[in-house]
């Protein structure tokens, strides 16, 4: 039997955390002169999302009742993540 295929949710961002990861982004580009690195993390967080997006459940149960933590490098996402329901902090582009 085909395994059936899962839909893609929806991720969308909060303005408070869109403003966060561009401020880290930024920050990286200035320090280091390049936007390599920030362009390095945004990358990896385009593929977390895009994983996140197809299956809540890859990140860690929190204490808090519906929520998930995803970790990388020095960073967390924080999502709901029960079945049925998908709001993350939705995506944005970085400019320096």
């Amino acid at each position: 039997m085909p395994e059936q295929a899962r839909k893609k949710l929806l991720v969308t961002w909060r303005p408070r955390a869109n403003n966060q990861w561009n401020k880290i982004l930024t920050f990286f580009a200035k320090r280091n002169q390049s936007n390599a690195y920030s362009e390095k993390l945004d990358a990896e967080l385009d593929h977390i999302l895009e994983l996140l997006s197809i299956d809540t459940e890859w990140g860690q149960k929190t204490k808090q009742r519906g929520m998930r933590r995803f970790t990388f490098a020095n960073y967390a996402l924080f999502y709901p993540g029960e079945k049925g329901q998908h709001r993350s902090d939705g995506h944005r582009r970085h400019e320096t």
